[in-house]
């Protein structure tokens, strides 16, 4: 139970973290895999014409038997990514303690949106009163993006910063900060590429609603924002296929900042016969 405790806290070691992030991706991709077995074939999914949440859609018309699995695959990944955050804060906090919090409250708040993604499927069915399904479910899978995006480059000035002021962080030998440079260069190309897609006016008007308490208006004006995405339904495969790898490999690449044992960096001991770790293994 402490074990589970410690790493439900990010206090894996880089070794536990690998292994984390190889649980994390499997078992995403692997429920997406069988939720796609199971697409009704006269439904005829394909990526270039259909969202990746068609295969968590209810309706007929889309994956009303196996819906589940995608539902499944998204709470968990939501859920299994919020320890990768807290892990990368504790390994980078040297860069600003505070900056780092800041940093990790915008990546969780896209782990939360994920959950919420898979747990209000992509359906134009009732909910309650005038609400359906996909109006709960477009506006969170937007806020997945945000809330990365607004992570990743929240995270990537702090790098900058380090590089170029106190250089507090111990880069890895011989590849120093360039070891970022890979994940991101995949993330912010993903971006790029998405933000030439969004209706950024609408964008502007649904935030102006929200901050009205305008619920479900804002709703709308979202799903109007990015239903040139929709269109274009390979770009929301990409872009996911981007935030995968984004995650793995920033997470994975971050050298350990100091060394140590589960029991120094969390002050937990392990359980009675548990091996003790090296961190640097």
């Amino acid at each position: 139970m402490k074990r589970l405790l410690r790493l439900a806290g990010g206090g894996h070691t880089p070794k536990e973290m690998r292994w984390h992030l190889a649980c994390l991706t499997g078992g995403f991709w692997g429920l997406v895999l069988l939720a796609r077995l199971g697409y009704p074939a006269e439904n005829h999914y394909a990526i270039t014409k259909e969202m990746l949440s068609a295969l968590g859609s209810f309706d007929a018309r889309y994956n009303p038997r196996w819906f589940w699995l995608f539902t499944l695959a998204m709470t968990y990944c939501g859920l299994m990514m919020i320890p990768v955050m807290l892990y990368v804060r504790r390994q980078l906090r040297d860069l600003s303690p505070i900056g780092t919090f800041v940093g990790t409250i915008f990546f969780i708040g896209g782990c939360l949106s994920i959950f919420l993604t898979g747990l209000f499927p992509y359906s134009r069915a009732a909910l309650w009163g005038s609400w359906r399904w996909a109006d709960i479910h477009v506006p969170v899978a937007g806020a997945i993006a945000v809330f990365f995006s607004l992570g990743a480059f929240w995270y990537a000035a702090l790098i900058l910063k380090d590089r170029f002021g106190k250089k507090q962080f111990t880069p890895v030998p011989f590849w120093g900060y360039s070891v970022f440079f890979l994940p991101y260069l995949v993330c912010f190309s993903v971006f790029f590429i998405l933000g030439l897609k969004l209706r950024w006016d609408l964008v502007y008007q649904a935030l102006q609603l929200l901050f009205q308490a305008e619920l479900a208006a804002a709703s709308s004006f979202v799903m109007a924002a990015v239903k040139p995405v929709q269109s274009a339904a390979i770009l929301e495969h990409i872009s996911i296929w981007g935030l995968t790898f984004f995650v793995v490999f920033f997470a994975g690449v971050i050298p350990d900042q100091d060394g140590a044992t589960p029991e120094k960096e969390t002050g937990i001991r392990p359980a009675e016969g548990e091996p003790q770790v090296d961190a640097r293994s």
